[in-house]
């Protein structure tokens, strides 16, 4: 079912795309349903088909795009009506993110508009105000108690991690910025740690969720893997992450390397992260060379690594 379901909203799509290019905006807006709401930045919003298709009308007539194109298409199936597609796009006028377009099945079997949500960012080249970093989120990844001296995987200087996250947490509070809690439990209670219901799996005092703040429970290393972290960012229209938490060469690789790869720039505090002594082939391998590899590895291709400090000065 799902890869059906796939197949026609992705056609959907297409065919939109293709009528746009023709300067077919009547068929473009027809694709709509009559309550849709589509918010464009940083032009506002509109609700409805009629005021859609004003928008698209005034659209074309004042900077005749053409060539249109979606780049890194990605459809996420909620169920068998519904689908939220979003992609980077361009045209002859400029560029820009799809962070939602709600596809829903109507009576008729054809697939229509009920949300669309998108940015020029071609445009964003001035200083940002305040509402454009609402694009930004801070992710803080499993500082949970398990990860502290006392707790079954106790890492290298997490207490100083932690207090360069709750920093940077302040920040994205005062801003009203999004912030996203991720939480690790492990399947079954022989786990090593992180155990279903126990002290040990629930977020560090320090840092513990406010509400309004999304929680995003794995069982994984990958914060990606079979949770709802993806649809989330894509709800939220969020471009960029600022990745803490623990540890460095496993949560913290995994999250990264998968946002990058799917097109969110990411900033990495590398001294609100923490690690473990290991050892590999009888060989002693220190916390710090840990901590210190993986951030080298990901500052040459996935993330921009800074401090806690560097990174407040710049947002200041």
């Amino acid at each position: 079912m799902h890869s059906t379901i796939y197949q026609e909203v992705l056609a959907a799509s297409r065919t939109w795309i293709e009528h746009f290019n023709r300067g077919d905006i009547e068929y473009c807006s027809n694709v709509y349903t009559q309550d849709t709401v589509m918010s464009v930045y940083p032009h506002g919003r509109f609700e409805g088909r009629e005021a859609v298709k004003a928008f698209w009308q005034s659209f074309v007539e004042s900077a005749n795009p053409s060539n249109l194109q979606y780049r890194n298409v990605k459809i996420y199936i909620q169920n068998e009506n519904e689908a939220v597609l979003s992609a980077s796009w361009s045209m002859n006028v400029g560029n820009g993110f799809i962070s939602k377009e709600l596809w829903v099945k109507q009576r008729d079997g054809e697939w229509r508009l009920k949300e669309d949500d998108f940015s020029i960012t071609s445009q964003n080249d001035r200083a940002r105000t305040e509402n454009d970093l609402l694009d930004t989120a801070l992710i803080i990844v499993d500082l949970q108690n398990d990860y502290f001296d006392g707790g079954k995987m106790p890492l290298h200087k997490t207490n100083e991690a932690t207090q360069n996250a709750v920093k940077l947490l302040t920040h994205f509070r005062d801003k009203k910025q999004p912030i996203i809690h991720v939480q690790h439990i492990f399947d079954g209670d022989d786990a090593p740690f992180f155990i279903p219901n126990s002290e040990g799996a629930d977020i560090h005092v320090d840092v513990q969720p406010q509400d309004g703040e999304a929680i995003i429970v794995k069982s994984s290393v990958n914060s990606f893997k079979d949770t709802a972290l993806d649809n989330l960012l894509i709800e939220k229209g969020i471009k960029h992450l600022v990745i803490t938490g623990a540890m460095s060469h496993m949560c913290i690789d995994a999250v990264t390397r998968h946002a990058s790869d799917a097109g969110y720039s990411c900033t990495l505090i590398h001294d609100a992260c923490a690690a473990p002594d290991l050892s590999w082939n009888e060989e002693a391998i220190s916390a710090q060379k840990v901590h210190a590899t993986m951030m080298n590895a990901l500052e040459f291709a996935y993330a921009e690594v800074v401090d806690t400090q560097c990174y407040l000065d710049e947002q200041a």
